[in-house]
């Protein structure tokens, strides 16, 4: 099985028969209803707000967070009536600011994803979900996608890669010279010797 992304995971209540882990568990639901798919619900607190927390394996940078949400129409599960996240950094809590073109969705069977509208590091998040009147709130799964740690690339030129160069733009310059001479019949009066080394 695939490493959860997750170090952690916690929610304010989770029914007995499911199971926080499978937040993180990377495994992919095909459709909402989350039938044979491992899930965490708050079945037994139908209407009350649920929050989950995740935290990671250290300080993240945050490229979109993805959240797949449960609706089964057998069970008291439905797709909540609101939903947002928080995250945190160096112990504090703040909402997470959406993209300009983002909105918490909440579209059947796919991730329902959010970006952030900046520069977003943290080592935990946490999801607040307000369930609808007498029914609880499910997700299969959680995806979090990372930034890969920016790489400075510097260009080293050795001595011979400076020649080279020295060399190409002497070369260039003394084309366009000769050719503007040459269109403006050596008016100029100079001397070709002029260009030679």
């Amino acid at each position: 099985p695939k490493e959860s992304i997750f170090k952690n995971l916690t929610a304010s209540h989770t029914s007995k028969s499911d199971t926080v882990n499978a937040i993180g568990d990377r495994v992919e639901p095909r459709w909402s209803s989350g039938n044979k798919t491992p899930r965490w619900t708050s079945r037994g607190q139908e209407g009350k707000p649920q929050t989950i927390t995740g935290e990671f394996h250290g300080t993240k940078q945050i490229r979109s967070i993805g959240v797949y949400w449960m609706d089964h129409y057998q069970h008291p599960v439905k797709f909540p009536k609101e939903w947002k996240v928080e995250t945190r950094k160096d112990g504090k809590w703040e909402p997470f600011q959406l993209y300009t073109t983002d909105r918490y969705d909440t579209r059947a069977n796919q991730y329902n994803v959010i970006h952030p509208a900046a520069p977003l590091s943290c080592d935990a998040i946490r999801i607040h979900a307000t369930p609808r009147e007498e029914y609880a709130v499910g997700i299969l799964e959680v995806q979090v996608a990372f930034e890969n740690k920016a790489q400075d690339i510097t260009v080293q030129f050795e001595p011979e890669h400076l020649r080279t160069l020295s060399e190409y733009w002497r070369t260039f310059i003394q084309y366009q010279f000769l050719l503007f001479r040459t269109e403006n019949n050596n008016t100029l009066g100079f001397d070709q010797n002029t260009l030679k080394e």
